[in-house]
């Protein structure tokens, strides 16, 4: 839970066990005896981490979303409009994924489960983003994310305003 934080392990300690035992557990990786996965492990691990996913590489930006932070950021900085705000299950990486995406300079906030050792839906994770932001009345608050469980939940819980974003248009 919250990529190590809450054993006390680093977020690069914890990927590091999950990906040696997401190949060793599956099915046609497990091929690989285990002698042979940890003298490849460090490389791996190295490609996986470090140059793709702490990076733009491994990540895409759906198409309208710079669109949406512009006017976001357009109301925003003419006055009275809302702070804008990341919450996200993620690791302490994510400022800077954000900003080799060129997406961070749109955010007040950037609020991760690593950081404030609770994951969506913890109201906790809600709160830090909350006090980030500076706003004190929850109810002033909105997140918009694609999850019922952990998005919609855990605003509620918080006082926050949930909006689920439904790409698929499913029934929920």
């Amino acid at each position: 839970p919250c990529f190590g934080a809450m054993s006390g392990m680093t977020a690069e300690a914890w990927w590091f066990e999950v990906i040696k035992k997401t190949y060793a557990e599956t099915q046609y990786l497990s091929a690989i005896d285990g002698e042979e996965l940890d003298q490849l492990m460090p490389a791996l691990f190295d490609l996986l981490y470090n140059d793709v996913f702490s990076t733009k590489k491994g990540w895409d930006i759906k198409e309208d979303v710079e669109y949406t932070l512009d006017k976001l950021k357009e109301w925003r900085d003419i006055g009275n409009g809302p702070k804008i705000g990341v919450i996200s299950n993620f690791d302490e990486r994510l400022p800077l994924i954000l900003e080799d995406l060129e997406l961070k300079h749109y955010f007040d906030v950037i609020v991760t489960s690593h950081d404030t050792k609770c994951a969506k839906p913890d109201k906790g994770i809600f709160e830090a983003a909350a006090k980030g932001a500076a706003v004190r009345d929850p109810a002033a608050c909105y997140h918009i994310g694609d999850r019922e469980d952990t998005d919609v939940a855990g605003a509620i819980a918080a006082g926050w305003r949930p909006m689920r974003f439904n790409e698929d248009f499913d029934e929920d």
